[in-house]
């Protein structure tokens, strides 16, 4: 299960988000946030995707972020 981590600017692997398209929040399992750092970040691709179907979230993109960046890196839309 996907869970809610704090972006440390030592971490060095690449963090995966869901964002809204309309809104460019982010998701949390408590909603949405403007927050990155507040986001759920998912493990693989497919658990996000998982998420998206559990949830029913539309609209939404897979956001990548290097630690301690300020802006994503990569985008696609998911669902």
């Amino acid at each position: 299960m996907a869970t809610t981590i704090t972006v440390k600017t030592n971490e060095k692997h690449v963090i995966r988000l869901l964002r809204s398209r309309i809104t460019q929040q982010y998701f949390n399992h408590d909603g949405w946030t403007k927050d990155p750092e507040l986001a759920t970040c998912f493990s693989n691709p497919l658990e996000a995707v998982e998420v998206c179907m559990k949830e029913g979230l539309l609209d939404v993109e897979l956001a990548l972020r290097m630690p301690g960046g300020t802006c994503d890196v990569y985008t696609t839309t998911v669902r």
